[in-house]
């Protein structure tokens, strides 16, 4: 399809290349019978010798038209689509069809310009150069005058479509549109996901010793053998492992990037023995350590693959839900809710999130109540029986609520200070009541000075996580703090 649209393309411009110039980028050519436009860069209208004056001032506004579109540009774009979807019978209708709405549309166009009243000399125009002639070549890159027949009958029952008609195919076609272009929502199964709902999964998948999917790990072995075989395929004079890695560090990435299918394939090499202790079983073990992260149990680094992999009981990843304030003030329960609700952002299907606040003053104005707080929240991993802290942040904020005519509270506004020298700045903009805007005396000072000495909320924090674990049933549980101290916690 390809050598047809470019050998079609060159004979008929061959045939146009003793065409004459008549004005601009409009010539005219014996050797057609009727008018279309050619060329991708600069494209050129073409028009038989003969046409009359009327007949060729309507042609000649339907070719301009096209290429003030930009048709030439989508057509060729829709015709390499229809290259690659050849097979595809939808694809030729979608063409087809497109380049017949091209056609359409410019006769619409041509019409509102000129007035309703040249329909029919305009129609006549198409026939005349219909009957017993048809486009050269048939270039599918050329517009040619051609589906006569059904371009006439548009022309004679074409009206101007109301605005409302119009706006309704726009939000039609924008849906449509949206949903034909969106990915359906992925239905890959993962190691945790298996962990944790084995008994499911186990009915619809043939699972691994290791409770992978084995469908998974089919659709992953072409992708992990032939970066594999890259991988392997240099330095030769070496034997250890990482100088392979280091040497192909783009095909070491590319098996990572498959994640937990990469991981299951692999782990099945082991189960099936074709990973043993050589090189290749070298990098398939560095390479399901990087996958595993912290589900990995064996902590020798000395062992071989095969002893490490006897070894391996891939630790279960714990899903605990958001922390709630079980108290009774009023405003502790306020503030709690609102800043877990704007610190979710660090949060993610492998973290929970903690937060403790300490209150410095509560101000009521109006039907307006401002607080001022420093909160510290911080996340968490949590494998099998050990919690790892991923990140944390003591911040001060001012948060105003508007009171309800029922007694209850709406968020209008959260405040927080910003980092290092504009710390006390940021501080003092928003130390201000919540309706005057009247500066409240000390409070800014009071704020930053407890932000030296914040030992209580650091404990509250630390009380607040193992209440949390408490609640969800978790017991024997410790912490790996960020300085990689190990603490138990219940």
């Amino acid at each position: 399809m390809v050598s047809y649209g470019i050998i079609s393309y060159i004979m008929l411009k061959k045939k146009v290349s003793f065409a004459m110039l008549v004005h601009d980028d409009v010539f005219e050519c014996e050797k057609i019978k009727t008018p279309f436009v050619l060329g991708i860069i600069k494209p050129k209208i073409y028009l038989p010798i003969g046409l009359l004056e009327e007949e060729k001032k309507y042609i000649l506004k339907h070719e301009q038209i096209h290429i003030k579109r930009f048709d030439y540009i989508i057509k060729l774009f829709a015709f390499l689509l229809l290259c690659i979807h050849w097979f595809n019978p939808l694809a030729w209708m979608s063409f087809i069809l497109m380049s017949n709405d091209m056609e359409m549309s410019c006769d619409e166009k041509v019409i509102k310009e000129f007035g309703n009243s040249i329909k029919k000399d305009y129609s006549r125009s198409l026939l005349s150069m219909s009957v017993g002639r048809r486009l050269a070549v048939g270039s599918p890159l050329a517009f040619g005058e051609n589906n006569t027949k059904n371009r006439i009958k548009n022309i004679l029952k074409y009206k101007q479509p109301a605005f409302g008609v119009l706006a309704l195919g726009v939000i039609v076609i924008s849906v449509i549109g949206i949903a034909l272009i969106s990915n359906p929502i992925s239905k890959k199964l993962n190691s945790e996901a298996v962990f944790l709902k084995n008994k499911k999964y186990e009915r619809t998948e043939t699972l691994n010793s290791k409770g992978f999917p084995s469908e998974a790990l089919k659709k992953s072995s072409f992708l992990v053998e032939g970066n594999l075989k890259i991988i392997l395929s240099s330095p030769h004079s070496s034997s250890n492992p990482e100088d392979y890695i280091s040497a192909h560090k783009t095909e070491y990435e590319n098996i990572l990037k498959a994640g937990d299918d990469s991981l299951g394939y692999m782990l099945l090499q082991f189960r099936n023995s074709s990973a043993k202790d050589d090189l290749r079983g070298q990098i398939i073990m560095r390479i399901c350590k990087d996958l595993l992260g912290k589900r990995n149990n064996v902590q020798d680094k000395n062992l071989l693959p095969t002893e490490w992999y006897s070894k391996l009981q891939i630790v279960e990843k714990n899903v605990m839900p958001y922390f709630s304030y079980d108290g009774t003030d009023p405003i502790e329960k306020l503030v709690y809710k609102t800043e877990i609700e704007k610190n979710q952002n660090i949060r993610n299907d492998l973290t929970f999130l903690i937060v403790a606040p300490h209150i410095h003053g509560t101000y009521e104005e109006g039907n307006k109540l401002k607080v001022f707080v420093t909160t510290f929240s911080s996340t968490y991993q949590f494998y099998g029986k050990t919690l790892y802290e991923q990140c944390g942040s003591i911040i001060p904020s001012a948060i105003t609520y508007v009171k309800n005519t029922d007694g209850s509270y709406k968020l209008e506004k959260y405040e927080q200070a910003e980092d290092g020298t504009v710390l006390l700045p940021s501080i003092k903009t928003f130390c201000i009541m919540p309706v005057s805007g009247k500066r409240i005396e000390g409070l800014s000072d009071k704020i930053v000075k407890y932000n030296s000495d914040n030992e209580d909320i650091i404990k509250l924090q630390r009380d607040n996580l193992i209440k949390h674990l408490k609640v969800n049933g978790q017991t024997g549980i410790s912490i790996k703090e960020v300085t990689g101290k190990i603490v138990p916690l219940t």
